[in-house]
């Protein structure tokens, strides 16, 4: 299943974001709300708060976990934390309206 750009910047209302080389993952960027996100598909994989960029442990397929490790070559400060601390940060995220 191909997701497009626009698409991903329309969902999780993002102002910059773009599309790593022909792969499905997508970094994206709020100006307004300052908030960095990796989304591979259309699931949030990694999120930077605070200068500190969260990786889920969560696996979800060969292919997105592949987006994991390369997130975690083109990015300093990497932590993989829980799928519960990490799903915790996404719903404070949201409930401040950082992202949707």
């Amino acid at each position: 299943m191909a997701v497009k750009l626009k698409e991903v910047a329309i969902t999780y209302n993002l102002g910059f974001n773009k599309q790593i080389d022909s792969k499905q993952l997508f970094y994206g960027y709020s100006e307004i709300y300052g908030t960095h996100i990796y989304i591979s598909y259309n699931t949030i994989i990694a999120v930077k708060t605070n200068l500190q960029w969260y990786v889920t442990d969560e696996w979800f397929s060969r292919t997105t976990t592949n987006h994991k490790r390369e997130v975690s070559k083109m990015e300093n400060c990497i932590v993989t934390v829980s799928k519960e601390f990490f799903d915790s940060t996404l719903q404070g995220l949201r409930v401040n309206k950082l992202i949707r």
